[in-house]
C-alpha cells in the first residue's frame, strides 16, 4: 500500500543494549521514542521473527524485558524522575494527534477490562478497537486483522 512500518525494540531487548541507567519507566520510553523518531530517515524495518526470539536469550536482556511487566514503581531506577521528568510530564498530557489504539481481547498482560475507559483519554477523533482472538502480541497473532484496521485508519 506504499506505507512504511517500524517495529522498534524496547530498551533492553536484544539486539539493543541494556540501558546503563536501568530505567524502564514511562519517561525513559518517551525519550527513546523521540530519539527513534529523529533517527528514522531511511530505516528499513524488515526484521526476522527468529531474531526477536533470539533477543531474549541473554539473561540481562530477558531481565530488561520482564521489567516492563512489573509494577511501574519497581521498574523505575532511583533518580529516573530526574532525567526523564519532562517526558513523564508530557506522557501524562492528552495529545493532539488522533490515535488508533488496538488491543487484543485475550491479552494476558493487560486485561481488556483495564482499557475500557481509555478511549475518552485519547486525543479527539481517536479510536480504540479490540481485536478479537488476539493476545498481547496481536500483530503476530492476528496480522491480517491488525493490518486491516491500520490500513483503514491511515487511508480513512
Amino acid at each position: 500500500m506504499g506505507f512504511h512500518a517500524v517495529a522498534p525494540f524496547l530498551r533492553g531487548y536484544a539486539p539493543t543494549a541494556v540501558p546503563p541507567d536501568a530505567c524502564y519507566g514511562l519517561g525513559a520510553l518517551v525519550a527513546d521514542a523521540v530519539a527513534l523518531h529523529q533517527a528514522l530517515d531511511g530505516y528499513d524495518a524488515a526484521e526476522d521473527l527468529a531474531r526477536v526470539k533470539e533477543s531474549l536469550r541473554q539473561p540481562a536482556n530477558l531481565q530488561a524485558a520482564i521489567s516492563y511487566y512489573r509494577d511501574p514503581a519497581s521498574a523505575t531506577a532511583p533518580g529516573d524522575a530526574v532525567p526523564y521528568a519532562a517526558e513523564e510530564h508530557a506522557a501524562s498530557l492528552r495529545g493532539s494527534q488522533p490515535t488508533l489504539y488496538l488491543h487484543g481481547s485475550a491479552d494476558g498482560n493487560i486485561a481488556v477490562e483495564l482499557v475500557g475507559g481509555a478511549e475518552p483519554l485519547l486525543p479527539a477523533s481517536s479510536r480504540l478497537t479490540v481485536v478479537q482472538g488476539a493476545g498481547h502480541f496481536l500483530h503476530l497473532e492476528q496480522p491480517a486483522e491488525v493490518n486491516r484496521h491500520i490500513l483503514a485508519w491511515v487511508t480513512g
